[in-house]
């Protein structure tokens, strides 16, 4: 397809919403705009979830502390340190069931897709939560 032909197709952006793609004189969907004026310029609206999700979390501070500081506590904890991997694997050797699925190691809370990110890290605190009591208790216990 030819330039040309693909200004006159073109409809709408979306995008997620930063300066440098929906700016007025400079951002992407302005210098479209130059080649295609009637172009809509759309906020990506799983962005726009992801933003007001974040936005209310930061409100709430029981999330705050939960999430933010003990899930993310948990994942350094294990992720910085072999020997405490290797304990919660442990752990989870002699104290699984047959109703027990896999360990699934703490994960970090965050990242580029937030709401996925964090739904999977508290997955996976949830799922290992026994796990990781017996193994922090032991923790506690050697020092």
């Amino acid at each position: 397809m030819e330039w040309p032909d693909f200004y006159m197709k073109l409809a709408a952006l979306a995008c997620d919403g930063a300066s440098m793609m929906t700016g007025c004189k400079a951002g992407v969907g302005a210098l479209l705009r130059t080649k295609q004026p009637s172009l809509l310029t759309v906020h990506c609206m799983a962005h726009r979830l992801e933003l007001a999700l974040k936005d209310v979390s930061k409100k709430v501070k029981l999330y705050d502390k939960t999430v933010n500081t003990l899930a993310m506590g948990i994942y350094r904890f294990y992720y910085n340190s072999s020997l405490n991997r290797g304990m919660l694997r442990r752990a989870h050797t002699v104290l699984r069931t047959e109703s027990d699925g896999d360990l699934l190691m703490p994960t970090r809370v965050g990242g580029t897709k937030w709401i996925g990110h964090t739904f999977r890290a508290l997955t996976n605190l949830t799922a290992s939560y026994k796990y990781i009591c017996v193994h922090l208790g032991q923790v506690i216990l050697w020092q």
